[in-house]
């Protein structure tokens, strides 16, 4: 592992893909995020063997309670089921 200092630092991944297409380096981010950008070339896999850490790299953070609200645990069972559907394009 490689500690790597740049000049930027991004936490949206819209973003990153905006800044790697313009040119400015190279980013790790999830396949399903960039399939357009690869397929129009804008972008190439350079890592193409490397492996993203399995699970999600989403978190829900709430208080320790002793009961959920229905709406928070309602709210983690849907993003559970969103992710499940796009982690088939990575």
């Amino acid at each position: 592992m490689a500690l790597i200092n740049g000049i930027m630092q991004i936490n949206d991944g819209d973003a990153l893909v905006f800044a790697a297409v313009a040119g400015t380096g190279i980013l790790l981010i999830p396949r399903y995020l960039v399939v357009e950008e690869l397929l129009r070339g804008e972008l190439v896999s350079i890592l193409s063997r490397y492996q993203f850490p399995s699970g999600p790299p989403i978190y829900a953070i709430y208080p320790e309670r002793s009961f959920l609200p229905l709406k928070t645990s309602e709210f983690i069972r849907f993003m559970e089921a969103e992710w499940e559907v796009f982690s088939k394009f990575d």
